[in-house]
């Protein structure tokens, strides 16, 4: 089927969060244009002076609009025109415990945004980004394959579950809503029979640069815990996060982008789920890391008796497209936990200008 042409514009939203910002920095490094979906005038302003950073030369490549509620109807209408692309990356990171309020909302937004898709002529692909939630919840002790048709729908049960909502039942509901999303996804392209082409990207946990100033209230989403645990490794608020996700897989953010672009990009990619799930871990694993980045601190001394994932997981295709971009393969542990740690806004890594191999 066709693919995102060389210079068209993609519609990207959930522009200004971890993911997104990646996917939008990889297509503009690839020379695509990008509207990027904000929330509002604040958002957009700080995703053009990021990009103003980093492609001082091709900024104007990059333009924004502001959708303040994605659930809402006729939310996207008009917004995909003259556009070839659509990644949806998005989702409600509030961790309500209210099925009712993030399944639902959710599961609108998509079928909003692909029923928009379906009546745009110029829409050639549609990537949404859905999550290792999707597939699986972490384990531990039980070896499960994890391939194309895995989906963790005992989730549903546990987030649907009758009321009291209370916030324990926050994780449950997110990784509900992942699946029914997906699932919402694919029927519709089975149902719909839309004109353009349908790929999924499930990313585990991802860290790796934050593009945002670290100041920004969420700015990072899960590279920001790697980073606030790696300077304040003895406080408990910022150490549960991280020990709690923890053992999983996880994926640099870049590789995220890179899928993304391989779904848009790729003639040969169609109907799939590219998973990215890179390397296990568990909590003493970033301990590891942290010690090497800064062998003169004092940190936390290992866990005893953490265990890893047990999920035996099908990413073959995900490491073949990667290799593509003339990568060997998934950018190492130890380096994307280093590049969380060690951005700093403006510092290093901007401006950007190179280009993404294989474009």
């Amino acid at each position: 089927m066709a693919v995102v042409s060389k210079g068209s514009r993609v519609f990207v939203t959930g522009v200004s969060g971890l993911i997104g910002s990646h996917v939008a920095d990889h297509l503009l490094r690839a020379g695509y244009r990008v509207r990027g979906a904000v929330r509002s005038e604040q958002e957009a302003k700080m995703m053009h002076d990021i990009y103003e950073r980093r492609h001082p030369k091709t900024v104007d490549l990059f333009e924004t609009v502001i959708i303040a509620d994605m659930k809402l109807p006729g939310a996207f209408t008009g917004h995909l025109a003259s556009c070839e692309g659509v990644a949806h990356v998005a989702s409600d990171l509030s961790f309500s415990p209210d099925p009712n309020v993030v399944i639902t909302g959710c599961v609108e937004g998509v079928v909003s945004l692909l029923s928009e898709a379906k009546s745009t002529p110029s829409i050639k692909r549609f990537v949404y980004t859905s999550s290792s939630n999707a597939a699986t919840r972490p384990l531990v002790g039980e070896a499960r394959h994890v391939d194309s048709s895995s989906w963790n729908d005992d989730i549903l049960e546990e987030a649907w579950a009758p009321p009291p909502y209370e916030p324990d039942r926050a994780y449950a509901v997110y990784a509900a809503s992942k699946v029914a999303c997906e699932r919402a996804a694919w029927t519709f392209v089975r149902d719909q029979k839309p004109h353009f082409a349908f790929n999924t990207v499930l990313p585990n946990y991802t860290s790796g640069i934050v593009l945002q100033p670290l100041g920004i209230p969420g700015a990072g989403s899960t590279a920001r815990w790697v980073r606030d645990v790696y300077d304040h490794p003895f406080e408990e608020e910022f150490v549960s996060k991280l020990r709690d996700d923890s053992p999983a897989w996880q994926v640099e953010v870049e590789d995220v982008a890179k899928l993304h672009l391989a779904a848009l990009c790729f003639d040969d990619v169609t109907n799939e789920r590219l998973f990215g799930f890179a390397h296990k871990f568990n909590y003493n694993s970033f301990l590891e890391v942290f010690r090497e980045l800064a062998a003169e601190r004092k940190w936390p001394r290992n866990r005893d008796g953490l265990e890893w994932p047990s999920t035996i997981v099908d990413n073959k295709r995900s490491i073949e497209l990667l290799r593509r971009f003339g990568a060997d393969g998934w950018v190492p542990f130890d380096e994307s936990v280093r590049r969380s740690c060690l951005s700093q806004y403006g510092e290093g890594f901007a401006p950007f200008d190179g280009v993404v191999p294989g474009f």
